[in-house]
């Protein structure tokens, strides 16, 4: 389940969007709600820091042993205090 996606973009933009298709046809062709809807879609899936800590697992394992690349172990106990 991604993190409130329908919290990632306002609902201020959700309820001008409604209103501007409602009242104006040039926005009805615009499809301005589909483009909200679309956009907090993708803000919830950047904004998942599960995919950010597997991408981050798999660039540890590609690169253990390799002499030429370092790296900071992540500290998981800063961004659980981050995010609660």
């Amino acid at each position: 389940m991604l993190p409130r996606a329908s919290a990632a973009i306002s609902p201020i933009s959700s309820f001008v969007a409604h209103n501007a298709e409602a009242h104006f046809a040039e926005a009805r062709r615009l499809r301005l709600i589909e483009v909200i809807n679309t956009m907090s879609r993708s803000v919830a899936i950047e904004m998942d820091l599960r995919l950010e800590a597997a991408a981050l697992s798999e660039m540890a394992e590609n690169t253990r042993g390799d002499p030429d690349f370092s790296r900071t172990p992540p500290s998981t106990g800063i961004a659980l205090r981050i995010m609660c």
